[in-house]
C-alpha cells in the first residue's frame, strides 16, 4: 500500500458527512462488511483523536475533551487537547500505551513513511503548531525543525512519497508560500519548484508511487459566485519538473483514492449553484483522473447520478482506502461498483432544523490498511453532551 494518508485536511472526517443542497430519496444499495467493537483503549473519553495505521498497528493519539454542539455558543473554558496515545495490535487484538507527544494535539494532518508517523501538531485554540514524528519501533516522538522560510504550520498539510515527506500549503488565501520536501534519512529540507497552478485554495497532494499530483481551485474573489464555479485544476510533479494537467469538470474534493493509474474522488452528488449563482446545470462533486491518458472521467456507475445532495465520501481499491464517513454509499474501485457502508451509529446528524431537541453523534473515521477504525467521538443531545471512550473497526 502506498504510504499516503492525510489527516483531516481533506474532509474534517466526521460522520456528519458533507453538506448537501437537496433532499432526494435515499440510494438503496447492498450493505457490505460490518462493524466490530474492539477492546476499549487505555485512553479517556475524547473527540477528534488522530488514528493512523502502521503495519499491523493502529496508532491513536491526541484528541480533545472540548464539546460544542452545532449552533451552540461555546468557549474552550477548562477544555484541553491530549498528549497521550495508544497502539492497537490487530494481530494480537490488544492495546498498549505509547509515549506521550511533545505537543498536545487534536485533528492533525498526518502521513506515514515506513514505521514513522509524521503529524502537524496543534493544540486547542492554537494558531500555529509543530511538525512531530513518532517511531513505532522505538516508541518515541521527536520534534522536527522546520525551514526558516516556511509559512505558519496551521495552514499546511503533509503527504508521503516513497522516501520523503512533502509539506504543502493547503490554501494561498493568506498569501503564497513555498512547498517543502523533507528527507528523513538525511534530516534535510529542500524547496519544491513553484507549481504552475498559481494562487489556489483547497490545495491537496496525492502520491501514486510514480509521481506527485497537485489539485487546487483558482483563488478568485467569488469562487462560487460571479467568478465561479471554481473547477478542480491539476498538475503533476515528476523528475524535478511540474506539468499542467487538464482541469476537471468537478467542483468537489480532489481525488484521494489511488487505484493504480486512476486517482478517484469518490463523492456522489452535484451542485447547480442555487438560485443566486445558478450554473445552468448540476456540476458533479466526484470524478476520476486517468494518469496514463491524462484525462478526467465520470465516476463509474454512480447511483443517483445527477442528484444534488452528498451522501458520503469513501472508497476502496486493491491497495488503498479512503473514508470520510461511517455510513453511506462507498465506491469499490476493484469492481467499479457501489455498496452501502452500514452505519455505526443510528443518529449521525441532525435530521431537521430543530437541532436543540435532537440527539446526534460525531465520530472521526480513519482508514487503516483494509479497515476503517473509529476511536472515541461524542454524542450531543438536549440532556447534555457525552464523550465516548470506545473503539470500533469495519472490515469488508
Amino acid at each position: 500500500m502506498s504510504a499516503l494518508r492525510f489527516g483531516l485536511g481533506l474532509l474534517s472526517v466526521v460522520v456528519l458527512g458533507l453538506a448537501g443542497c437537496g433532499q432526494d430519496m435515499p440510494i438503496n444499495l447492498d450493505e457490505r462488511g460490518g462493524w466490530a467493537r474492539l477492546p476499549d483503549p487505555p485512553l479517556s473519553g475524547r473527540d477528534e483523536a488522530n488514528i493512523v495505521g502502521v503495519g499491523d498497528d493502529v496508532i491513536v493519539f491526541g484528541g480533545t475533551d472540548f464539546l460544542c454542539g452545532i449552533g451552540s455558543d461555546c468557549n474552550f473554558g477548562d477544555s484541553v487537547a491530549f498528549a497521550d496515545g495508544a497502539a492497537f495490535d490487530r494481530s494480537l487484538n490488544e492495546w498498549r500505551p505509547i509515549a506521550d507527544l511533545p505537543v498536545p494535539t487534536l485533528l492533525t494532518q498526518t502521513a506515514v513513511l515506513g514505521d514513522q508517523v509524521f503529524a502537524l501538531a496543534r493544540g486547542l485554540g492554537a494558531a500555529h503548531g509543530e511538525l512531530i514524528a513518532y517511531d513505532v519501533s522505538d516508541d518515541a516522538w521527536v520534534q522536527i525543525d522546520l525551514p526558516d522560510e516556511t509559512a505558519p504550520i496551521g495552514g499546511n498539510s503533509v503527504v508521503s512519497t516513497d522516501d520523503t515527506i512533502v509539506l504543502y500549503r493547503s490554501s494561498d488565501e493568506f498569501g503564497p508560500a513555498p512547498d517543502w520536501v523533507f528527507d528523513p534519512a538525511e534530516q534535510t529540507w529542500s524547496q519544491l519548484p513553484d507549481d504552475p497552478l498559481g494562487p489556489a485554495f483547497d490545495r491537496s497532494m496525492v502520491w501514486n508511487s510514480e509521481a506527485l499530483f497537485l489539485f487546487g481551485k483558482a483563488l478568485v474573489e467569488s469562487p462560487g459566485g460571479a467568478d465561479g464555479p471554481s473547477y478542480t485544476r491539476a498538475a503533476r510533479y515528476e523528475d524535478g519538473a511540474w506539468t499542467v494537467l487538464p482541469t476537471a469538470d468537478t467542483v468537489g474534493p480532489a481525488p484521494a483514492l489511488v487505484d493504480r493509474h486512476r486517482l478517484i474522488a469518490p463523492v456522489l452528488g452535484c451542485t447547480d449553484g442555487g438560485e443566486t449563482n445558478n450554473y445552468g446545470r448540476c456540476i458533479p462533486y466526484g470524478a476520476v483522473f486517468d494518469t496514463t491518458a491524462n484525462e478526467w472521467g465520470e465516476l463509474p456507475n454512480a447511483p443517483g447520478r445527477g442528484r444534488k445532495d452528498v451522501s458520503s465520501y469513501g472508497g476502496v481499491s486493491g491497495t488503498d482506502l479512503v473514508v470520510g464517513s461511517t455510513r453511506g454509499p462507498f465506491f469499490d474501485a476493484t469492481t467499479d461498483e457501489w455498496f452501502e457502508l452500514a452505519p455505526l451509529d443510528s443518529q449521525t446528524a441532525p435530521i431537521s432544523n430543530d437541532i436543540e431537541n435532537q440527539t446526534f453523534v460525531t465520530r472521526r473515521a480513519a482508514s487503516v490498511g483494509d479497515a476503517i477504525v473509529v476511536v472515541g467521538g461524542a454524542e450531543f443531545g438536549p440532556d447534555g453532551n457525552t464523550l465516548f471512550a470506545d473503539a470500533h473497526m469495519w472490515t469488508p
